[in-house]
């Protein structure tokens, strides 16, 4: 938890806020423990939504990589989010790649239940509990048939050459995500916009992308079985696997890059033994897999099926794609990947956001920014009102005067254009300038949002300081 706490200057802020906001009730956001228990699915989350994405499939020509290397014909079946537009290429969507189990194919996870799975994403993006995104439902098997056991751990250890070579090329190059082109540089360039998940035989498939493709994907949803690097379905390694893990992260500084890992299974799962083992091991690396990298919850008697993989897609999609920041503050680039490579300055801008009453009037906070972000006062003023039920953003900007009115201009739009699935009100909010952050909020506030690039929005209803 936080240690830092400011006294009377939050007392003050908090005091002022009082004065001009009206809180139905408190909601404060407390952070995500290492180990925990899954929430269950909500039942009107199996029902159709009003709002439907669209199932379609795509063939795309790989290899037969753990076999005589043979030309093949695959498939997956490709879910888009309601409102997609084939046409619409500024629009970009994050990406979520499924993989299936023991005796499975590509489309088994669309097809469990009478469509459960497509169901349970179209309310989630429906109710806002996650952005709009693709998500494709893969195979490891070239032949896209159910095989025994041995041919499918064959073909698992060889499926990150389909990946990166053949599988993410052909969907990402017709489909509008955050990649730039389909070459190795445009596909890595997008990986914070990137999952890789999977249950049973599929966990098995995710971890040997974590192994392989972590230059690609920056999220990892395991379900319900281990790393098979070292040893196999019987024979586990957890020792080795977490050893290589360590080799891996700090050889290609992914603390620094970021990437997080839910892993999960259930009290009644046949392979729960195993995903202790491993899950075990990682946690006593206590200063390598922090919870802002490793997560590990169960289904309490959940079994090994896909209705517990449903829930735990339910649980572990929404910490995907915004990471995991001190005490669970929920992290938003301001500017696109677009935007970020014609300018890397870019890269440095974003909010942190700490929900607060949800529906609730908002506040930003602008102060200090740099490197050190985290440790600054408006990112703790933020933490601080959150836990008074306030919906409070943390701007972190650029240098540069001009660049750091821009960069607020930029937060006001992207709360307003997205306040619905932020879950937050739009009339009435509030900006807080400290001591470097005032004479910013205040030009953005005399002269508008529309002055620094960003559009035409409603004004602040008003401006406080400490």
């Amino acid at each position: 938890m936080m240690g830092r706490r400011f006294g009377y200057k939050v007392i003050f802020l908090i005091m002022a806020l009082c004065g001009v906001l009206f809180l139905s009730g408190f909601a404060p956001y407390t952070a995500a423990t290492q180990r925990g228990w899954t929430k269950g699915i909500p039942e009107s989350y199996r029902s159709a939504a009003s709002k439907q994405g669209v199932l379609t499939e795509i063939s795309y020509t790989s290899k037969d990589y753990a076999g005589d290397g043979r030309t093949v014909q695959k498939k997956a079946v490709i879910y888009l989010p309601y409102g997609y537009n084939g046409n619409d290429t500024a629009k970009r969507y994050d990406i979520f790649y499924m993989m299936h189990g023991l005796g499975e194919t590509a489309d088994s996870f669309f097809l469990y239940g009478g469509g459960l799975a497509k169901n349970l994403l179209d309310n989630m993006i429906e109710k806002g509990d996650i952005a709009p995104m693709i998500v494709v439902a893969a195979t490891f098997d070239p032949d896209n048939a159910p095989k025994d056991i041995r041919q499918s751990d064959s073909e698992v250890r060889q499926f990150h050459r389909d990946f990166l070579n053949d599988l993410m090329p052909a969907v990402e190059g017709k489909y509008h995500t955050y990649a730039m082109d389909t070459s190795k540089k445009g596909l890595a360039s997008s990986r914070d916009h990137r999952a890789f998940g999977g249950f049973s035989m599929g966990a098995v498939t995710t971890w040997f992308q974590f192994c392989h493709n972590y230059d690609y994907i920056r999220y990892f949803l395991p379900m319900s079985c281990s790393c098979w690097y070292y040893g196999g379905y019987g024979e586990y390694h957890p020792k080795e696997n977490c050893d290589l893990f360590e080799k891996l992260i700090n050889e290609n500084r992914l603390n620094e890059r970021g990437y997080f890992i839910y892993s999960c299974t259930g009290t009644n799962d046949v392979e729960q033994g195993q995903v202790d083992l491993l899950m075990d091991e990682m946690l006593k690396r206590s200063s390598v897999f922090t919870p802002d990298h490793l997560l590990y919850y169960k289904k309490n008697g959940g079994m090994h099926d896909m209705n517990a993989g449903l829930e735990y897609i339910y649980n572990g999609l929404p910490l995907f794609f915004k990471g995991l920041n001190a005490d669970s503050a929920t992290y938003y680039d301001l500017y696109s990947n677009f935007e970020k490579l014609k300018d890397p300055a870019k890269n440095d801008a974003g909010l942190y956001f700490f929900k607060g009453t949800p529906g609730g009037a908002f506040t930003i906070c602008v102060d200090d920014t740099g490197s050190n972000f985290t440790t600054g006062q408006s990112f703790y003023h933020a933490y601080e009102l959150s836990l008074q039920g306030y919906n409070a953003f943390a701007l972190k900007y650029r240098p540069g005067d001009k660049e750091a009115k821009e960069d607020l201009a930029r937060a006001i739009a992207l709360i307003h254009e997205n306040a619905d699935v932020l879950n937050v009100g739009t009339k009435g909010y509030y900006l807080w300038g400290g001591v470097s952050g005032g004479p910013i909020v205040s030009e953005v506030y005399k002269k508008g949002t529309a002055a620094y690039g960003a559009g035409r929005y409603p004004k602040a209803a008003a401006l406080l300081s400490p």
